[in-house]
């Protein structure tokens, strides 16, 4: 029978370092079978097990086995102990018979579980027809990139790369609205569809621009369109009328609020703002809404308790996991929100043995994974306070040394990498690179955000690499209702101003519960 403690050191080892008993077995030269034994404690390593096991568990024979010390024969150390050519036939015949019995026990298992076997493979059949689905509609993406990538090369060579980023936006979310005939075929957007988009987003860039540059707020018209683009991905933009009725529904508010004294509108057109006797602002007040940008203050991150219970979970854990949302849906706010020691409170977690490296990946679309090692390594140092030495290291290299350094002193990363679309499509990002991640990942753990699950936005070279195996997906969405009033009404609050009950229906009603556009809209009324 197997000691307790080597036992537990085995089994612990192999867990810690995600190993199976197969693989486990492959390191030490035995079966898996035996590999079951020891753990379970029915059988005992054989003596000449004792140096593999004491290598691959990092601790001393006489630790792992106390048996080895009153075993050991007392000898000089010149003296050299032979055995009788019988004695190793008869080991050698030993190690055969084990390795039979354990070929023998594997084949009684194997053929007991035929049925389910059986099923295993019907199962994998299945995955594999949904594969060839996957990947057909893969290409079907593709070639729809490709032709609106043509279309907008004739209409505008030089066009700006935020132009073109809304209209892909837009594509896309045109795309998943619409009902598909069948599982595998895509429906194409059309010329007409992509030159309407195009003109659609010249239009809102144009004014966006104006409006930043004038610090005008007469922009409801951007709004009304950004929605419209964005949100449904131009599935109504020929409903001319849907547009008209908007227009004319805030020109009727703009005319009853014109009427009320106490009640301002920033907005051209757009109804309610907050109400408040002018006596009582004796200075101009900072607009406590985000414009455009993440949320960067920890009072400004409203709702997603579910989501961050689960990330921080998975964090505790040393888990991975994938956040997945569409565009502006607040991925990079959530991945923010983590390191604020406000929100860890709030959820009672201790993360003081945890460093949460945040990474964002647009900034290396044109960058090496040598330039990425180095900006994490630099950031590991500046958390951890530590005075940590690569020696001379770069690259990967600096990496792993790094990592051993601060897990020995208890801390353990977690790189958060923010828009990780972006760098599966660079080159200097390939198989070798994931790969080293994968391997890495007893040591740091990996949060990352992308508008599509990781298979979908990987290309084939990398698809199939390891490191895509260890996430577990979580998708973001829009806010509940609950969240998205308070969204809408807090903010407004702090600063001694507050929104009717009709203004916040108002605002509901424009923006949904999406809160990148409540952010937008809030923004401009209180101006």
């Amino acid at each position: 029978m197997t000691t307790s403690n080597f036992r537990t050191w085995l089994k612990q080892e192999r867990i810690r370092r995600r190993l199976s008993q197969e693989a486990v077995a492959k390191k030490i030269k035995t079966t898996r079978v035996t590999i079951n034994r020891w753990e379970n404690g029915s059988t005992s390593p054989a003596t000449c097990f004792w140096g593999p096991l004491s290598k691959f568990l990092g601790k001393p024979i006489e630790e792992l086995f106390p048996e080895a010390s009153s075993e050991k024969p007392s000898y000089g150390s010149s003296d050299v102990i032979t055995f009788p050519e019988k004695t190793y036939s008869a080991i050698d015949s030993i190690r055969e018979d084990d390795s039979q019995e354990s070929k023998q026990e594997q084949i009684g298992f194997e053929l007991s579980s035929v049925k389910e076997q059986d099923q295993l493979q019907l199962k994998m059949q299945r995955l594999e027809i949904m594969k060839k689905r996957i990947e057909l509609q893969q290409k079907q993406l593709l070639y729809a990139r490709n032709k609106i990538e043509a279309v907008l090369e004739v209409l505008e060579p030089q066009v700006s790369p935020d132009i073109r980023t809304m209209v892909f936006e837009a594509a896309f979310s045109y795309l998943e609205s619409l009902p598909f005939s069948d599982e595998v075929s895509i429906p194409l957007p059309s010329l007409d569809w992509i030159k309407e988009a195009f003109e659609i987003a010249k239009r809102n860039y144009a004014q966006l621009n104006l409006m930043q540059e004038r610090g005008n707020t007469t922009s409801n018209q951007s709004l009304v369109d950004a929605t419209l683009l964005s949100e449904s991905g131009l599935s109504t933009l020929t409903k001319n009328a849907a547009l008209l009725h908007i227009q004319e529904t805030t020109q009727t508010s703009s005319e009853t609020l014109n009427e009320n004294k106490h009640l301002t509108h920033p907005i051209s057109g757009d109804p309610p703002a907050m109400i408040m006797s002018q006596k009582h602002i004796k200075q101009p007040l900072s607009n406590p809404y985000q414009y455009m940008n993440a949320v960067h203050r920890p009072e400004m991150f409203f709702g997603r308790s579910r989501v961050l219970r689960r990330l921080y979970s998975a964090i505790v854990s040393q888990q991975c996991i994938s956040l997945v949302g569409s565009g502006h849906i607040g991925k990079s706010s959530v991945l923010r929100s983590l390191k604020f020691p406000e929100v860890q409170q709030r959820f009672e977690y201790d993360l003081s043995q945890h460093l949460l490296i945040s990474i964002d990946l647009r900034k290396y679309l044109q960058k090496s994974s040598d330039d990425f090692f180095e900006a994490v390594c630099k950031q590991i140092a500046h958390q951890s306070h530590l005075p940590l030495d690569a020696n001379g290291l770069a690259g990967e290299d600096e990496f792993s040394e790094i990592l051993d350094q601060i897990n020995e002193q208890g801390f353990h990363p977690v790189l958060l990498m923010d828009a990780f679309d972006n760098i599966t499509s660079n080159k200097s990002f390939g198989r070798d690179f994931f790969a080293f991640l994968r391997s890495q990942a007893a040591k740091v753990s990996y949060v990352t955000a992308s508008i599509a699950p990781l298979s979908k936005v990987c290309s084939n070279v990398i698809e199939t690499s390891p490191f895509f195996n260890i996430f577990v997906v979580c998708h973001l969405e829009s806010l509940t209702p609950e969240e998205a009033r308070e969204l809408v009404i807090q903010p407004a609050e702090r600063t001694g101003l507050f929104f009717s009950d009709s203004d916040v229906e108002w605002v509901l009603a424009q923006a949904g519960r999406h809160p990148f556009y409540l952010q937008r809209i809030c923004y401009h009324l209180f101006d």
